[in-house]
């Protein structure tokens, strides 16, 4: 998820990505792919590995439209 915001008194842009915490060490992860889910229409399978442990997460969320 991506955040945009702006401040009212300037033109200063503040944008944040969120991605998940490791499941296993709670250290930060990084996405390695997207790519469109097989079988679920409007799916996408989103790959987060960690480096810190080195283990890799799959979450699934919904595939925004061009």
């Amino acid at each position: 998820m991506i955040d945009i915001s702006q401040n009212s008194n300037s033109e200063i842009f503040h944008v944040a990505a969120a991605y998940p915490l490791c499941v296993y060490c709670k250290g930060p992860t990084r996405l390695y792919g997207i790519e469109a889910h097989a079988r679920l229409e409007h799916i996408a399978i989103h790959t987060y590995g960690c480096d810190k442990c080195e283990t890799m997460e799959i979450l699934l969320a919904p595939l925004l439209p061009h």
